[in-house]
């Protein structure tokens, strides 16, 4: 039940991606993230395509290319402006996987905000979030058992 994702960092080709996703592509990857800087060429790709890094500085190029849109709220001007392209992404049909970009307990707990706020639109891939491990920290919304348990509480939910 593991979904495979791949992330690029927009390091590949639009040729050589489409060769390397057809021979992925029978291991069912969900997605394909930032294959290429632009997603430009790759029409034809078997398997869905993310925009990434491309969100914060072509964010019209994202939604038109990619079936998938990963939104770092710090890196996109915070989360209000991560909502905004969540709810456009999502009225168009796009799938919407909310991350964090290794920021520290509040940027993540904002995030994990903002991933529950996506769901509520409807099913989306599972958001990228787990982050505060990597950095040893107590992490108050660390994932059990795969989930981030949001408070019901006001506030981000940190001590």
């Amino acid at each position: 039940e593991v979904k495979l994702r791949l992330d690029a960092n927009g390091a590949w080709e639009a040729e050589a991606t489409l060769v390397k996703l057809r021979q992925l592509a029978p291991l069912g990857i969900e997605l394909c993230e930032q294959p290429t800087p632009d997603l430009r060429g790759l029409a034809a790709s078997p398997v869905p395509l993310g925009a990434d890094e491309m969100v914060a500085s072509d964010p019209e190029g994202a939604l038109d290319r990619a079936q998938c849109i990963v939104l770092k709220p710090m890196l996109l001007g915070g989360i209000s402006r991560a909502w905004e392209l969540a709810q456009k992404a999502h009225h168009r049909g796009r799938s919407v996987i909310v991350t964090s970009s290794l920021e520290g307990a509040v940027g993540r707990a904002g995030a994990a905000h903002l991933a529950a706020a996506v769901l509520a639109l409807g099913p989306h891939p599972a958001a990228g979030i787990a982050t505060g491990r990597l950095f040893g920290e107590v992490d108050p919304l660390a994932p059990e058992a795969g989930v981030v348990r949001i408070p019901e509480s006001p506030g981000l939910g940190l001590p």
